[in-house]
């Protein structure tokens, strides 16, 4: 399967939610809708994907945003930051007890 998907699902809590989507092999983004911001972090840090978007889709991407998955989705990761490391090279040059 290739694209965006939304499964629904009745679930009891936000920690059966969190089991459910865990087991899965698959990791890219996920997305967690809720008033309580601390409930959101929760989730988001349990959630085993390359990242969560809180009230709103797990589509939304900005440019130097870092995207990628985990498990079966875990290629790697593209955007600004990670494109600049993949084509450069850093190098040490130190220097001591320089005279002119």
């Amino acid at each position: 399967m290739f694209g965006p998907v939304a499964p629904l699902m009745r679930i009891g809590a936000p920690e059966e939610a969190t089991e459910i989507a865990n087991r899965s092999r698959q990791g890219l983004q996920a997305a967690v809708f809720t008033r309580d911001i601390e409930r959101a972090f929760a989730l988001a840090n349990r959630l085993e994907v390359g990242g969560v978007v809180i009230n709103g889709s797990s589509a939304l991407r900005a440019e130097n945003m870092p995207f990628g998955g985990v498990k079966e989705t875990g290629g790697g990761r593209e955007g600004l930051h990670d494109t600049l490391l993949a084509m450069t090279s850093e190098k040490s040059i130190i220097v001591m007890n320089a005279r002119r």
